[in-house]
């Protein structure tokens, strides 16, 4: 069950639903408590280049 929408479950979509989960990599540097302008801008870049990179495909 997703904690994120209530009632959501992936088990119980509708079969021509298609869920693509992007994660970020091991190097992510970017934690809950992470206040560096340069580390949250990175990790705002590498998500930016993760969407244009999967969206490419």
């Amino acid at each position: 069950m997703s904690r994120c929408v209530p009632g959501f479950n992936l088990s119980t979509r509708p079969s021509d639903c298609k869920i693509n989960i992007i994660g970020p990599p091991a190097n992510f540097k970017v934690g809950r408590t992470t206040k560096k302008f340069e580390i949250l801008n990175s990790g705002y870049n590498m998500g930016i280049d993760t969407a244009k990179a999967f969206l490419a495909k």
